[in-house]
């Protein structure tokens, strides 16, 4: 499998003033994204040279950050991602896109994970 995209997540000035950049070491390949992401699904991604790679092609591959959240209270935030291309395998197909709002069914915006 060819490595398709990496992306680095990061959230700042959220209502609750929270900030989210992880920082994975250049040195450390492993499945696991850290402690403020989730991956979706799990097993097609992978942190790797200092970032994170979705190593599997297909539709509703996400990381939804778990430490962080938008209140109720309309306050500014912004939303930055990067993104990179690892792979010309699937050029010019597919996309990247940030989703704002999710929540479970309690409202607790990790269930939505």
């Amino acid at each position: 499998m060819q490595p398709l995209l990496f992306l680095l997540l990061v959230l700042g000035s959220l209502a609750s003033a929270a900030t989210i950049e992880p920082r994975w070491q250049e040195t450390i390949t492993r499945p696991w994204p850290g402690p403020d992401l989730w991956a979706n699904p799990a097993e097609d991604w992978t942190t790797k040279a200092g970032r994170i790679e979705n190593t599997f092609s297909g539709g509703n591959r996400n990381l939804v950050p778990l430490t962080a959240e938008l209140t109720p209270a309309k306050a500014p935030f912004t939303v930055r991602c990067r993104t990179d291309q690892v792979s010309t395998v699937f050029q010019l197909q597919g996309f990247v896109g940030i989703q704002v709002g999710l929540s479970g069914p309690s409202g607790d915006f990790r269930e939505a994970a």
